[in-house]
C-alpha cells in the first residue's frame, strides 16, 4: 500500500510540474513569434560602419609632434643698475619711480658739501672760458664769481680764478708795455741825435778840416750813437719776446686750470650726480635721505629696446625633426603658462653640428615677450624656460598603424 501511495504522489508531482510548464512554453512561443528589433536585426552592420568612419576621420585628425627643448631668452639691451661710487644718502631726486628717462639726463644728487646750483655755474665758466681759448677768442669778460660753495672743487676753481686775473693783469695794466715805450721814444731819440750829428759833421768837414779835432769827436759821438740804437732794437725785441713768452704762458696755464678744473667737475659728478646712461624707465631702489653704501644699487634702468634674442638647446635624438618656420609654444619658469600663457616664437634656424649632444636653435619671438593671454612679460636681462617645437603634422591613423607596425618589427 506504501508503494501505491508514493507512486500515485508522485504521480501527482509530475502533473503537477507538466501543469506549470505548459504555461511557460506559451511565454516563450510568444516571444519567439515576435521579429526581433531594427538594432538587434542590423546592429553588427551600424558596428562596422561606425568603426569604418572612425578608422576614415583617424586619417582626418592631425596633431604634430613635439619636440622638447631648453629655451633662454636674454634681452638685446639689458637693463642697468647704477651702483653707488660713495657711501651717503640721496639728497634729491629729479625724476619720480618709472618715469621715462633720457640718456645722459641727472637721475638723483648724492649729500655732498657742494651746491649743485654753483657746480651748474662752473660748468657754464668753463665751457666758455675752453671754447674762447682754443679759438683764441678775448677771454677778458668772463666773469668769476667768489662766493660760491664748490666743496671739492673749490680749489682747481680758484686755481683757474688766479690764473686768469694774472691774464687780465697783464692785459689791461700793460707792464711791458710802458717799457717798450721807454725804449722806442728812446731809439727816436737817438735817430734825431744821430741826424744832427751827421749834419754837423757834413759841416765841420766843409771847414777845410781846420779844426781836426772836433770832427772826430763828432764821429766818436756819432759811433756811441749807432752802438747805442742797436742795443735799443735788441731790448725792443728781447721785450717783445718777453711779453709774447709771458702772454703764452699766462694762456698755457689758464687751459691747464680748465682742464684740472673740468676733470675735477667730472669726477664730482661721477660720484654725487647720477645719470642716466641710456634711454628707459627709472626704477629706484633707495629713497631719499636713506642711508647706503659704496657698491650698492641705487636705481635700475630698464630700456625703451625691446628686442630679444630667444636660443634654444635640443639634443640630438630630436634634432632632425626641426625645420625653420615651425611654431614654438615657450613657458617660461619664472612666470607660469596656466596663469601667464605661453609665448609664441618661430624657428629660424638650427646649428649644423651639436655642442655637447645638444643643438642651438635660433627662435623669432612672435610678439616679443607678450604671452597669450595678453600679458607682457616683465623686462629682464635672461629668461629661462621650456619650449615645445611643434614638427610636422601626423594623422591619428599614422600613429596607430606606425605603433603597430613598429611593435611587429620589434616582436619578430
Amino acid at each position: 500500500m506504501a508503494d501505491i501511495d508514493n507512486l500515485i504522489k508522485n504521480g501527482n508531482g509530475r502533473s503537477s510540474h507538466l501543469v506549470d510548464v505548459a504555461p511557460k512554453s506559451e511565454e516563450v512561443k510568444e516571444i519567439m513569434s515576435q521579429s526581433p528589433g531594427w538594432i538587434v536585426r542590423h546592429g553588427v552592420t551600424l558596428l562596422l560602419i561606425v568603426s569604418i568612419l572612425l578608422l576614415v576621420a583617424t586619417d582626418f585628425i592631425k596633431y604634430p609632434d613635439v619636440v622638447g627643448t631648453k629655451v633662454t631668452i636674454t634681452s638685446v639691451s639689458p637693463p642697468v643698475k647704477l651702483l653707488a661710487r660713495t657711501s651717503g644718502e640721496i639728497q634729491q631726486f629729479f625724476l619720480n619711480n618709472n618715469e621715462i628717462v633720457k640718456a645722459n639726463d641727472p637721475i638723483c644728487l648724492i649729500a655732498n658739501p657742494a651746491t649743485l646750483e654753483d657746480i651748474l655755474v662752473v660748468k657754464s665758466v668753463v665751457k666758455r672760458m675752453d671754447s674762447l681759448s682754443r679759438n683764441s677768442g678775448d677771454i677778458t669778460g668772463v666773469i668769476f664769481d667768489t662766493q660760491l660753495n664748490l666743496g671739492e672743487i673749490q680749489q682747481p676753481y680758484v686755481n683757474l680764478y688766479l690764473s686768469h686775473k694774472r691774464y687780465l693783469f697783464l692785459m689791461k695794466e700793460k707792464p711791458y708795455e710802458e717799457k717798450l715805450r721807454h725804449s722806442e721814444d728812446l731809439n727816436e731819440a737817438l735817430k734825431e741825435k744821430e741826424t744832427f750829428l751827421l749834419k754837423q759833421l757834413e759841416l765841420e768837414q766843409e771847414k777845410l778840416k781846420i779844426d781836426c779835432v772836433k770832427v772826430q769827436t763828432i764821429r766818436s759821438s756819432y759811433l756811441e750813437n749807432k752802438i747805442r740804437q742797436v742795443e735799443l732794437r735788441r731790448n725792443i725785441l728781447q721785450l717783445n719776446h718777453e711779453l709774447i713768452q709771458f702772454q703764452n704762458d699766462l694762456k698755457y696755464k689758464i687751459l691747464e686750470n680748465i682742464q684740472k678744473l673740468d676733470v675735477a667737475i667730472t669726477e664730482w659728478e661721477r660720484k654725487y650726480l647720477l645719470k642716466a646712461p641710456i634711454a628707459g624707465r627709472i626704477n629706484f631702489f633707495k629713497k631719499e635721505n636713506q642711508f647706503f653704501k659704496m657698491s650698492d644699487a641705487v636705481v635700475m634702468i630698464v630700456p625703451n629696446s625691446k628686442r630679444y634674442e630667444c636660443k634654444a638647446s635640443v639634443p640630438k635624438e630630436g634634432a632632425n625633426k626641426i625645420a625653420g618656420g615651425q611654431k614654438v609654444l615657450i613657458k617660461l619658469t619664472a612666470y607660469p603658462y596656466q596663469e601667464f600663457g605661453v609665448i609664441i616664437g618661430r624657428v629660424e634656424n638650427i646649428s649644423d653640428v651639436p655642442v655637447d649632444g645638444y643643438y642651438s636653435v635660433k627662435i623669432k619671438l612672435s610678439n616679443g615677450i607678450v604671452t597669450t593671454k595678453g600679458r607682457e612679460v616683465p623686462a629682464a636681462s635672461l629668461l629661462s624656460g621650456d619650449g615645445e617645437v611643434l614638427t610636422n603634422d601626423r594623422s591619428v591613423f599614422e600613429r596607430i598603424f606606425d605603433r603597430i607596425f613598429s611593435l611587429g618589427r620589434h616582436n619578430s
